[in-house]
């Protein structure tokens, strides 16, 4: 074939239309791709309108990096003309360790927080049932206000001082969902109204360790629940028990004396002597309380330094119960934020004894792991591990599989180990551990997930091990 014969051919009138179409096609998308197009923010103005229906953005606010966020972070606030908050953010928790994002309208009345005005989704990341939040689940946040002006935040189980919501079948999305809501209120409490900063931050050791017997603490939303025993000093018979709350203030909301060790002395009891404590230290944030004290310390051993008016005839027992509040409000951070893991950590037990610390540990689940595990530990003054035993197993049960049966044995490879060796099993050292990217590939047995939850719990046991031993 000539090449004239082939410029008349089919086929090459078939080549010329094709290219014509390709040509016309390419046009039509460039000019729709112009007139398409939507920008960042012409996205943030279409979100704007849809939420503030009779407001208007007045500013974008820069982000206060200094605010630390448990369960979430923000990416965008906006004051709006009426002196409300726009605030996009992103809660953590997620199915699969993925993330919600939303925009969260937070109303302020006289400088405070008031409430919800309304919520909207905008994104997420690996969550798959997102259709089952439909507005009337987003509008349930906005009914809640007088409970989220005195302090309460949201969750997806009933407790003290959490507005329960609905989960819809979808547990690990509604918890992420709830995560960026209250990460938006507490951004706002902290960066905008100042609520939320703590008075002191340990570093080395906490404060008053050597007072203290044992202590449980469960950390929920920023609020601490502690149960302290505190050794006796001077005449005192046996130690104090005091049930402890200190909320995302840093101060105390609860106090109450659980068991009283004031001395007898023939008719006398010292216990009627003492102060009314709950009364006086409910309120009082670290700084009050120190005060009070006369001094921080890693061991208090007499009555010198308190307060004259706690001079009440029972004043080493009242010491006592300050010593109790000190370690609750002055070491609220490191429960909160500071010590290492304390992210992955639900609540722990902590008994001191010639330097060994004895443990139990509840580790946050993550990934796809059922449940929490609560693990017991006990770490030697060579600050090894002495012993391991996982009490409550979270692992997930699919059909047949049960996946604990496919953990490593993990009491045995962890007794015996220091820190920086469970550390090169984990991976990194953080606050916060969300997934199992950086564990050894030993430890994928096919339940890495959970036997990774077990390396936090003796990650912290022996990270910490010099904190709780002062």
């Amino acid at each position: 074939m000539t090449v004239k014969q082939f410029l008349k051919g089919n086929a090459f009138k078939s080549l010329v239309v094709l290219l014509i179409i390709v040509i016309l096609c390419g046009g039509v998308l460039s000019v729709c791709n112009h007139f398409l197009f939507v920008s960042d923010e012409e996205r943030n103005l279409r979100a704007y309108s849809k939420l503030l229906t009779d407001d208007s953005v007045k500013e974008e606010l820069a982000i206060d990096q200094t605010v630390s966020l448990s369960d979430g972070s923000v990416n965008k606030v906006c004051l709006t003309e009426k002196g409300n908050y726009l605030v996009q953010a992103t809660g953590t928790g997620g199915y699969k360790g993925g993330t919600v994002t939303l925009w969260v309208l937070v109303n302020c009345e006289d400088g405070a927080l008031a409430g919800i005005g309304k919520v909207q989704y905008e994104s997420n990341t690996a969550q798959t049932l997102m259709a089952n939040f439909n507005a009337s689940y987003y509008e349930e946040f906005t009914k809640h206000n007088d409970e989220i002006a005195s302090g309460a935040l949201f969750g997806i189980e009933e407790e003290e001082g959490v507005i329960e919501t609905v989960v819809t079948g979808t547990t690990k999305s509604s918890n992420a969902i709830v995560n960026a809501v209250n990460a938006a209120i507490d951004y706002v409490n902290a960066a905008i109204f100042g609520q939320g900063g703590t008075p002191v931050t340990p570093s080395d050791s906490l404060l008053y360790t050597k007072n203290i017997k044992s202590v449980t603490a469960t950390v929920s939303r920023k609020k601490v629940d502690y149960s302290i025993e505190v050794k006796q000093i001077g005449n005192v018979h046996d130690n104090f028990v005091i049930d402890i709350s200190v909320d995302k203030d840093a101060r105390i909301s609860a106090f109450e004396i659980k068991t009283n060790g004031s001395s007898v002395v023939g008719d006398t009891k010292y216990a009627d002597k003492m102060a009314d404590m709950a009364n006086l230290l409910v309120g009082k944030n670290y700084e009050e309380i120190k005060a009070l004290l006369g001094t921080d310390a890693v061991e208090i051993t007499d009555t010198s330094s308190t307060d004259a008016s706690l001079t009440t005839g029972a004043t080493e027992s009242n010491t006592m119960c300050l010593i109790a509040a000190a370690y609750a409000t002055g070491n609220y951070d490191w429960y909160v934020n500071s010590g290492a893991y304390t992210k992955n950590v639900k609540s722990v037990t902590a008994t001191v004894s010639r330097k060994k610390v004895d443990y139990s540990i509840e580790v946050k689940q993550i990934g796809n792991v059922h449940d929490n595990f609560v693990i017991d530990i006990s770490v030697d003054k060579d600050a090894k591990i002495s012993a391991f035993e996982i009490k409550t197993n979270g692992s997930s049960v699919v059909g047949d599989t049960k996946y604990a049966d496919k953990m490593a044995d993990m009491a045995n490879l962890l007794v015996g180990k220091t820190y920086e060796e469970i550390k090169a099993l984990l991976g990194t050292d953080a606050l916060e551990i969300t997934d199992i990217s950086s564990t050894d590939a030993s430890l994928t047995t096919g339940a890495t997930e959970s036997n990774t939850m077990c390396l936090i719990a003796a990650a912290y046991a022996t990270a910490n091990y010099a904190t709780f031993i002062g």
